[in-house]
């Protein structure tokens, strides 16, 4: 269920924005909007809370507890439409000579009075009657929020309105075995890969296959076909990436390249075919560098950006990449906490997109009902609450069969073979199992070419605020070029494709699609 959140500004509101070169006090605010971070109204809420003792375990099951248990409420920011301000002008008075402080005349811009902001607290799972009855209360007792209260800013009026969110989704049966899953970020998302200093925390701009496996095993947790699903693997939880629809994204290939300091609009020019003219002229011999490929003699630049599959295009999705700084406050001394300040930089992107996977097409079926997650870090402090739908995909077994195809016959026509080329494009990491190498992992089939860069995977657990296990890989955008005897190998591909390729293939590593470069080439070079 979800509680949709009213507040009405009965005196100015100062949330304080972190840097104003105008004000030296500024409300929180987007373009035409104000509103107070989920973490404020969360902290308002909790400080209260906490001194009603007849309700210490309800507290602790809607908010947490520090360190070991998140609660069930996750709160969104609460956002004030073509807001209205004041400003003021504050002067700070020494106590012992009843003078001005020295330097302490300040300004503030403040939300006015008579201002509606509106949000939602999202709940996982019911809320019990004596829940419901703790939060009714803290609407009546919490009547400020924000700084400055003591001079009279803050004051407020919160409602509470609950809502069914547990409405029938509409599902398709038109199913095959994979599908597309398809994210609308309602806030922004923090997925944690990286921490630089001691407080300052970076979302990556996709999300990972363990994250969305997480989302989803928390909601059906206590369904019978939870094991199966999660535990044994049997659904493949994709990596989503930026997208501009509802299309196939990947992310783009590592031998895409642009020419140097240019756009896309000039033209992009694929290094895989012309890496495979290059090896099989060059046996033995050193007659061709891949800087002969390109048209005019430029230097080139890997394109980045995304790859729109069944259009063979890239394009660039840009996100509202936003930094946000919160600090944990001492309920007892009402003081920051030492060591718990934390700035935190999320993104935020019109949609994302993954094929979800599985060998029991009613698997996705199930999983297609829920109509929204929350992923990522710091959720209950408003980050990360998606829309999520699962929709038909179809014909993808096909385009693989036709780019393996139209591939072989471009190779064919610069290098003499009567075999099969399956040129992949991994759409996520891939983890090698220790104590195999890469061609262990395509049986039936000869590594041709592989263009690739290794790194080092983990994430984030700000619970214990340290890095998960560390695993070696290949990254997202690698190009595999496989070569068989077999014309018509194509239900081996496929079939490895919905299984995955090396390890924890259930949480989105080690997926593929099958890509015809040749047809990334529109700036000349080999075609």
């Amino acid at each position: 269920m979800k509680i949709k959140v009213a507040i009405e500004t009965k005196s100015p509101l100062l949330v304080s924005e972190e840097v104003s070169s105008i004000w030296n006090k500024s409300q929180k605010r987007d373009i035409n909007s104000a509103y107070i971070p989920g973490s404020a109204l969360k902290g308002a809420l909790r400080e209260t809370a906490d001194t009603l003792t007849p309700y210490k375990q309800e507290v602790f099951s809607l908010f947490g507890m520090e360190g070991s248990k998140q609660g069930k409420l996750q709160f969104s920011k609460i956002i004030c439409k073509d807001p209205s301000y004041i400003e003021k002008t504050h002067v700070v008075l020494n106590r012992k000579t009843k003078t001005h402080a020295h330097n302490k005349l300040f300004s503030t811009n403040a939300l006015a009075n008579g201002n509606i902001l509106e949000g939602y607290i999202y709940v996982d799972g019911e809320l019990t009657a004596k829940e419901k009855e703790l939060l009714d209360g803290l609407t009546k007792m919490v009547k400020k929020i924000g700084g400055m209260k003591s001079a009279g800013y803050g004051l407020v009026d919160i409602s509470f309105e609950y809502q069914d969110s547990n409405s029938k989704v509409e599902v398709s049966t038109d199913f095959e075995n994979y599908a597309l899953l398809v994210l609308e970020p309602l806030e922004p998302f923090l997925a944690i890969k990286e921490r630089s200093k001691n407080y300052m925390y970076k979302s990556s701009k996709i999300i990972y296959g363990e994250t969305i496996r997480g989302a989803y095993a928390q909601i059906i947790s206590n369904d019978p076909l939870f094991e199966k699903i999660v535990l044994n693997e049997e659904v493949k939880f994709p990596t989503v990436v930026p997208s501009k629809g509802d299309k196939v994204m990947a992310p783009s290939p590592s031998t895409t390249m642009k020419r140097k300091y240019k756009s896309t609009d000039t033209g992009i020019f694929d290094l895989a075919l012309a890496k495979m003219v290059e090896n099989n002229i060059n046996i033995g011999r050193n007659l061709l560098s891949l800087e002969d490929m390109s048209t005019d003699g430029e230097r080139l630049e890997n394109v980045g950006g995304y790859l729109d599959y069944f259009n063979n295009s890239i394009i660039n999705v840009e996100s509202d990449t936003k930094q946000y700084t919160q600090t944990a406050v001492s309920r007892q001394t009402r003081a920051t906490k030492a060591g718990q300040l934390r700035s935190y930089i999320t993104e935020h992107f019109e949609k994302m997109v993954g094929i979800i996977r599985s060998s029991n097409k009613e698997y996705i079926e199930m999983l297609a009902r829920i109509d929204s997650i929350s992923v990522g870090n710091s959720k209950t402090r408003g980050f990360g609450k998606m829309k999520a739908k699962i929709i038909p995909l179809h014909n993808l077994k096909e385009q693989f069969e036709k780019n393996i195809k139209s591939f072989t016959e471009s190779v064919k026509r610069h290098i003499n073979s009567e075999s099969t080329y399956i040129p992949l494009l991994l759409t996520s990491d891939l983890i090698v199992p220790v104590g195999k190498e890469l061609k262990g992992l395509f049986s039936g089939f000869e590594v041709k070419q592989t263009i690739y860069r290794k790194d080092t995977f983990s994430s984030w657990n700000t619970g214990t605020n340290n890095t998960k296990t560390f695993y070696e890989t290949l990254k997202a955008g690698s190009v595999i070029i496989l070569e068989s005897e077999n014309e018509n190998c194509i239900e081996e591909i496929w079939q490895m494709f919905l299984d995955g390729l090396g390890h924890r293939t259930g949480s989105g590593f080690g997926s593929f699609l099958v890509v015809d470069y040749s047809k990334l080439n529109t700036v000349g070079g080999v075609k």
